[in-house]
């Protein structure tokens, strides 16, 4: 403990007092543990062309946009059928029935719950199995670890959550898993009274700091006693954090000790669920992870979009992250006075568009220019960079207005998992071979949803016809030639009622037609989903003598197990690629023990 509180008192030593023709054991001995040398920065850029290379990116980023423009129109507008949002129908006259049946909405929820219950009922959700007898000990410890970081650190439960929203709608889920640390600068504020009579306010305030950082060295500066510096060691990585503590007065009667730093607010793995639009990749690709002969089915590339503000990309540049951008481009970047729009497709961003303008709500447009969003894309993709002639798994990041190339390094350089993979766990519904996009419960019943209201609409309007019938006059007979509409109690002059005004008589077969074929629909929605009475908590309708006996009732649950436990069994396959990542990043990130 005496060797720690003499290197936090120890002072700073800069790097320039290294001399040139020091040997190792010298360097060593004049580099004790806690001074802050530091080792030289990366100075060599793995891209030379980087306007080639932002170029290439962009055009084959559109190329797959455009190649999958078919299938965003289609999702849009399954999504809308999901949430009832519905245009202005005009056809066969203005204002005809346009109702909005939550069929698809109903069978959805349900399968939802069900995940969900099946995910959370346990916790934890995944147990650690040890390969050898001597690891044994560690599999409830790092049940609880990777447990404690995804439902505490990660909010696992609503991220979860989101996870299978995007499983059961759109037919999959893509989580990005990153290992992130994020610091943040924050000012901690303690108010105290004036010191008592006799105390002298170097001793009070000294006193003060000691008991707010027991652990730490406090140290007065040349403004003391209104300002001191306090230093302690971190707990786990055991380097020295510095610190200033500032006196002010608040009141005649009270003070405050302002002590500002650099605090961690996330340290360890994220889970990130990303939404489907939001990853760019070739169609024919089956999952993410990188093309090789083991992985024929692979993608060779993949786009990560989202939408950075410009202030940080300005804290990642200051804090060296983005050290492709050279400081022409960054103020280049700052000059920028509004958004490009990028017009040569209609995705991803026209689709986040579509959705607001169809639930009614607008992005604002009165933010400031640091507030407002670029489109940066994380590409991971094969690339020769050492220049070899053979092609390695790479990162790049980018913003796509301006076209700027941010920053470049090998996948394993960042992602160091052996055998290496791409940060992403993905699961499907329904897969569909050599299709990166899966088959969704919304797309199942897509169809029976558009049979079922369009017969719905026609018995509104024919019902509607039925109670407002349309009619025909004898033009000599003294109407007026004009639309003459009736309401309770009212009377038309004419001189003879029953020859000049005819109303035509409708057919009434359709409340009976409409009826049959709306039953005959959804019982084939139910057997498509497996959501059916049963399922949803009620009997079903006709002969249901069968289900008179508790015995009875189980039997006919389990015939519609076999889907639904598939199905589970993909979900728990990719929760099983995030817990797995989870703890390879924890292994090679976090100290021992």
């Amino acid at each position: 403990m005496a060797e720690v509180v003499e290197e936090l008192r120890a002072p700073t030593v800069g790097p320039q007092q290294q001399a040139e023709d020091q040997t190792p054991a010298e360097f060593i001995l004049d580099n004790p543990v806690g001074v802050s040398r530091k080792p030289p920065k990366r100075h060599e850029q793995l891209v030379v062309d980087k306007d080639k290379v932002t170029l290439e990116i962009k055009e084959t980023y559109f190329q797959d946009l455009v190649d999958r423009d078919e299938w965003s129109k289609a999702r849009i507008q399954r999504t809308a059928k999901y949430r009832g949002w519905r245009e202005k129908k005009t056809y066969p006259w203005n204002d005809a029935s346009n109702c909005h049946l939550p069929i698809i909405m109903t069978d959805v929820q349900r399968t939802e719950d069900t995940l969900h219950n099946a995910v959370l009922s346990t916790r934890p959700v995944m147990n650690a199995r040890a390969l050898g007898k001597d690891w044994t000990e560690t599999e409830k410890p790092l049940d609880d670890l990777i447990d404690y970081q995804v439902f505490v650190e990660n909010m696992g439960e609503e991220r979860i959550g989101n996870l299978i929203s995007s499983f059961t709608q759109d037919g999959q889920f893509i989580a990005y898993v990153p290992y992130i640390r994020e610091q943040q600068k924050v000012v901690r504020k303690y108010t105290m009274p004036y010191p008592p009579p006799g105390v002298s306010w170097n001793e009070y305030l000294f006193t003060a700091l000691k008991d707010y950082y027991p652990k730490a060295v406090i140290l007065p500066t040349e403004r003391a006693p209104w300002e001191w510096v306090v230093r302690e060691q971190h707990p786990l990585t055991g380097t020295i954090l510095e610190f200033k503590a500032k006196v002010i007065q608040e009141s005649d009667i009270t003070i405050q000790i302002l002590c500002q730093h650099n605090e961690t607010i996330f340290d360890g793995p994220a889970l990130i669920p990303i939404e489907l639009e939001n990853i760019v990749v070739p169609n024919r690709s089956e999952n993410l992870q990188p093309l090789s002969m083991a992985n024929p089915k692979g993608a060779s590339r993949v786009v990560m979009v989202d939408y950075p503000t410009r202030d940080e990309i300005k804290r990642l540049y200051r804090q060296g992250f983005y050290d492709a951008l050279t400081s022409e481009e960054m103020k280049t970047l700052e000059e920028t006075q509004s958004d490009v729009k990028v017009t040569e497709t209609e995705d991803p961003q026209a689709q986040k568009r579509l959705k607001d303008d169809l639930v009614g709500i607008q992005q604002g447009k009165a933010e400031p220019p640091v507030s407002r969003t670029l489109t940066r894309l994380t590409v991971f993709m094969q690339s020769d960079l050492d220049d070899d002639g053979l092609s390695e798994e790479a990162v790049y990041w980018m913003i796509l207005e301006p076209r700027l190339l941010l920053r470049v390094r090998y996948l394993t350089e960042v992602y160091p998992i052996s055998p290496p993979r791409r940060p992403f766990a993905m699961a499907k519904y329904i897969p569909v071979n050599e299709q990166f996009y899966a088959i969704g419960l919304m797309e199942i019943m897509e169809a029976g949803y558009d049979i079922i209201k369009r017969v719905f609409d026609q018995m509104i309007d024919s019902g509607e016809l039925s109670n407002t019938p349309f009619g025909f006059y004898r033009p000599m007979s003294g109407i007026k030639p004009e639309v003459i509409r009736l309401g309770p109690g009212d009377l038309a002059p004419t001189n003879t009622p029953k020859e000049d005004v005819y109303y035509p008589t409708l057919p009434q077969g359709m409340q009976a037609f409409g009826h049959n074929i709306i039953t005959l629909v959804s019982q084939i929605l139910d057997d498509a989903t497996l959501v059916g009475q049963l399922q949803l908590g009620g009997v079903p309708a006709g002969q249901s003598s069968a289900l008179r006996t508790s015995s009875n009732m189980q039997a006919l649950l389990q015939q519609g197990d076999a889907r639904p436990e598939r199905v589970l069994r993909r979900f728990f396959k990719g929760l099983a690629e995030i817990w797995q990542q989870f703890h390879e990043l924890d292994q090679i990130n976090l100290p021992p023990g």
